[in-house]
């Protein structure tokens, strides 16, 4: 993608998993999951609550003083989850996330750039639903 958001709207059909180093993102329609770094998860939940991405900059720029936003990484992670389908551009709103709240995250003492990760082939025997007609019944 040629252009960095300013802020990304997160696919409903993804879900996410955390773990104590990152994540883990399952898109329910391609079957496909994903890893994210312990950076890309405190970046996914900052968008999961609605947030623009320029204010978690500015958080970032505060907490890691002399640092300058285009290293955080924060838009070309964006343009990422776009290009793999687990977001798309969205309008950037002045209007205060869904929690209530515009702080930053609990942040890491050194900030790596956020990233995430396809693995593999998609999962092609999913099981979404004990009654789904599609799948064999062992018998």
């Amino acid at each position: 993608m040629s252009f960095a958001p300013q802020s990304v709207a997160l696919n409903p059909d993804v879900v996410c998993s955390p773990l104590a180093e990152g994540a883990v993102l399952f898109d329910l329609s391609s079957k496909q999951y994903y890893a994210l770094n312990a950076t890309g998860m405190i970046v996914w939940q900052w968008l999961e609550d609605g947030s623009p991405i320029a204010p978690l900059e500015a958080a970032l720029e505060q907490h890691y003083p002399g640092t300058r936003p285009d290293t955080f990484g924060l838009r070309e992670f964006g343009s990422r989850l776009i290009d793999l389908g687990l977001a798309e551009p969205a309008t950037a709103s002045p209007v205060a996330p869904a929690n209530g709240t515009s702080e930053a995250p609990s942040l890491p003492s050194t900030w790596a750039p956020p990233d995430v990760t396809p693995h593999g082939r998609p999962l092609s025997k999913v099981i979404l639903s004990p009654f789904d007609p599609t799948v064999p019944v062992p018998e």
